[in-house]
């Protein structure tokens, strides 16, 4: 759970954390259940009350998440961000595809500067509850990996299109109650 075993000389996810002011803050097996797998964490190097703080809004996060509207995140302008990381020979950088969300900019722009972190750390508050609760606005991901496609589709490269296929439905399976996953899955 999060920041568990975040005691001093405390060797986690092979970091070896050695004072009071460096330690993992993540989440342990949460969807695996495997107890072999590595934990999933993110090493700070901020004050105690720092990491406290960022954790109880992390915490707060989590408690509204499934209640905010994902209605209100679409109507922020969505637009790929890092498109340029996507290669069609190799499947897995579709995971390397970045999306920028006006509104999702604006609110993390306005926590950060209430100081309670970088803008990295903030994000890292807001984006997992938001995608555990399916609420991040992913069809423009979809629909670019889709027009990456089309080209190679329309030649008949089957060869490039179906591993990027397989990879996107893997992907989209976790979303199996959100319309994303059919779209995905027509594709």
């Amino acid at each position: 759970m999060i920041g568990d075993d975040v005691t001093p000389n405390n060797n986690v996810g092979g970091i070896d954390c050695q004072s009071s002011e460096f330690g993992p803050v993540g989440f342990v097996n949460v969807e695996s259940g495997d107890e072999t797998s590595d934990p999933l964490i993110v090493v700070s190097n901020v004050s105690l009350e720092s990491s406290l703080a960022q954790h109880i809004f992390s915490s707060f996060m989590w408690a509204i998440a499934n209640d905010i509207p994902a209605e209100k995140l679409k109507k922020g302008e969505t637009s790929i961000a890092r498109g340029d990381l996507f290669q069609m020979d190799d499947p897995d950088t579709l995971l390397s595809v970045k999306f920028e969300n006006k509104v999702l900019t604006g609110i993390a722009n306005t926590i950060q500067r209430t100081e309670l972190g970088t803008l990295e750390d903030v994000y890292i508050s807001i984006i997992p509850p938001l995608s555990g609760f399916r609420k991040l606005p992913i069809e423009p991901v979809i629909e670019f990996i889709w027009q990456q496609m089309r080209d190679h589709e329309l030649r008949g490269r089957w060869e490039k299109v179906v591993p990027v296929c397989i990879r996107l439905f893997q992907e989209c399976k976790t979303w199996e109650t959100h319309r994303i996953f059919h779209k995905a899955t027509a594709i």
